[in-house]
């Protein structure tokens, strides 16, 4: 049952207010990319897996995972610290007829998930599970598997390089990702999963204003203070006729982590 009111405990407002910005740009259910395709196809390798099951969809985004699986799965609840994240999966399941998901906006740090019943839970990019102890959480409430989507070993952008170095010097760093969940479950003395890697170079183009945005988003990420004047003395090399171009190269981690 789609809820209507979304529940929210979240003692981290600069963490939610950090996604809501990104609601508005973070992919729809629909607008699915060749890697996406790769995700579905990867994780549904055993069959009817998502047949009659319950899922959860942790660090959900827009939703465009979890209500895909919503199609395949008995329930799925649909979890993010986002209240606009959020706010754009409910729409969107109202507006594609689900009726098999619920809306829950928390802070993993904080949910305690003793009242969830869940059999399989599904991740793709989400820090929410960048220490062991929200890892763990996760691992210990999935009966049957996670399937988990994280960062590589690869992320190359040569803009943000350079707006970062602008920044004292600071670096993009790259996040706890696919081998740093196979260092927790070999902590738990758990099974540990080949990964696979999945390398994509993305070329982004857009309007200067909208670039300066999103560079000066991934900086406050970072715990970073964007200085917009750098940035726009940064971009305006990489800009021409208003549009901004540059290319960021990234790898991901896929883990089919069985109980």
């Amino acid at each position: 049952m789609l809820r209507n009111k979304v529940r929210e405990i979240t003692k981290s407002k600069e963490i939610k207010n950090l996604w809501d910005k990104k609601a508005q740009n973070f992919p729809r259910f629909g607008e699915f990319k060749d890697e996406d395709n790769i995700i579905f196809e990867y994780f549904s390798k055993d069959g009817e897996i998502w047949k009659d099951k319950i899922v959860l969809d942790l660090g959900c985004g827009n939703g465009r995972y979890g209500l895909f699986f919503a199609t395949l799965a008995k329930k799925v609840y649909m979890l993010d610290i986002s209240p606009k994240m959020l706010e754009n999966v409910a729409n969107d399941a109202k507006k594609f007829g689900f009726n098999n998901i619920e809306i829950l906006c928390y802070d993993w740090s904080d949910f305690e998930p003793k009242d969830l019943n869940v059999d399989i839970i599904f991740t793709s990019l989400t820090p929410a599970l960048n220490n062991f102890e929200n890892f763990k959480k996760a691992y210990t409430l999935a009966k049957e598997a996670m399937f988990y989507v994280g960062w590589g070993r690869v992320r190359e952008s040569k803009i943000l390089n350079e707006v970062f170095k602008s920044h004292n010097n600071n670096q993009v760093v790259l996040p706890n990702g696919a081998e740093f969940v196979c260092e927790c479950l070999s902590k738990m003395n758990a099974k540990i999963p080949e990964i696979k890697y999945i390398t994509k170079e993305i070329t982004h183009q857009k309007p200067l204003q909208k670039a300066i945005l999103d560079i000066s988003w991934q900086l406050e990420a970072h715990g970073i203070k964007p200085d917009l004047e750098i940035i726009q003395k940064i971009i305006k090399d990489y800009t021409k006729d208003g549009i901004t171009k540059y290319t960021t190269k990234m790898e991901n981690g896929l883990l089919y982590i069985q109980k």
